[in-house]
């Protein structure tokens, strides 16, 4: 935009020209923000969903068939979410064993070990 002093127009950029730009983008996020992060945090489910509808269209057409990017991005994400999601509820509500042989002796045994 040109600025206009005096009736003489000037090549000039206003300071704060492009800022309903950024208020507009600004206003988007804060109305997508919470769908977006709960989309981002339930990920595993779009993914699983995408694995899904790939497998029909596979039963329905060649099954056997090369796996596309976002078929195998898709199964990737879910078994690392799967193994991880694994990994933390173990630790997390893993709790010890208290052994008491006589009275001035306990052993902790923490059992959060994979046999």
């Amino acid at each position: 935009m040109y600025s206009l002093k005096l009736g003489v127009q000037t090549n000039k950029k206003v300071v704060g020209d492009n800022m309903h730009h950024v208020v507009a983008v600004l206003q988007l996020f804060n109305i997508l923000g919470s769908w977006f992060w709960n989309l981002l945090s339930n990920f595993h489910i779009v993914c699983i969903f995408i694995v899904f509808v790939n497998l029909i269209d596979r039963l329905e057409n060649n099954f056997f068939r090369a796996f596309d990017a976002l078929e195998l991005f898709s199964i990737f994400y879910i078994i690392i979410w799967y193994y991880l999601k694994k990994r933390r509820n173990k630790t997390k509500y893993a709790t010890p064993d208290i052994n008491i042989k006589n009275k001035n002796t306990v052993k902790v045994i923490n059992n959060d070990k994979e046999n």
